[in-house]
């Protein structure tokens, strides 16, 4: 169930104001982590009835221009109230599913599955935006989604490289990927602007934590600044 059914459950105006009173009362940094919550079903009707209680200023302003309605849905039984869709576990051996370029997860991220049809799954991180508003608006077809150990499969990655550029970087920066990492490039694309350049790598990791110890690992190299995993890749640069 929306956020929003929540509110016209209850008759108070669904207004920015109201949602961000809801999430400081729910001891949330953003609207985003209150939708994810609600999704997943720790967070329900009931708790919007406590904070009205305590926010009488959210009843003021309600759907239908009353108060009074408002005050009658706040004293409503629990159960007149639709319950949110708590998500299932599953494994992801157990679906047929795919990479979401949106935010390309991997091993070792937290993970959710949708599927608008019947079929393939798309699987998201649990802190993208887009599986945040999917959650909000259609929990009953997605699933928490385990990664399986049974099979060493690559994935996609993306990471931006920054620094001072010299003669050889590129090379050093091959190098420790390919034959110190291990790991395999699908792209390399680089840019510099004076002695400053940024490099956007395109490759394969096994999870997360590849993708960690590379990042550290460039970090090692005379003249490279910053290494941080890209969300989403960028086309114009091959990813």
């Amino acid at each position: 169930m929306k956020l929003e059914g929540f509110f016209n459950e209850l008759s108070i105006k669904f207004s920015r104001t109201n949602i961000g009173r809801f999430a400081d009362y729910s001891g949330l940094m953003s609207p985003s982590d209150l939708y994810y919550k609600i999704a997943i079903g720790e967070i329900g009707p009931e708790e919007l009835r406590r904070c009205c209680v305590e926010h009488e200023s959210m009843l003021k302003g309600s759907t239908d221009g009353t108060s009074s309605d408002a005050d009658q849905a706040v004293r409503e039984s629990p159960s007149q109230v639709q319950k949110t869709v708590k998500l299932e576990v599953q494994d992801l051996d157990d679906l047929s599913f795919q990479i979401s370029k949106c935010c390309h997860p991997l091993p070792g991220d937290d993970i959710v599955a949708y599927a608008p049809v019947e079929g393939t799954y798309a699987v998201h991180r649990t802190s993208c935006q887009e599986a945040i508003e999917l959650m909000s608006r259609h929990a009953n077809k997605m699933v928490f989604a385990r990664w399986s150990n049974r099979n060493m499969n690559t994935f996609p990655a993306g990471i931006k490289v920054t620094g001072i550029d010299r003669k050889s970087m590129i090379f050093d920066i091959i190098r420790l990927i390919s034959e110190q990492m291990g790991l395999n490039i699908r792209s390399f694309h680089i840019e510099t602007t004076g002695d400053i350049f940024e490099s956007y790598i395109n490759l394969y990791v096994h999870d997360t934590i590849d993708l960690i110890r590379l990042a550290e690992e460039l970090k090692t190299i005379t003249g490279i600044t910053n290494a941080i995993r890209m969300n989403r890749f960028v086309p114009e640069h091959g990813f």
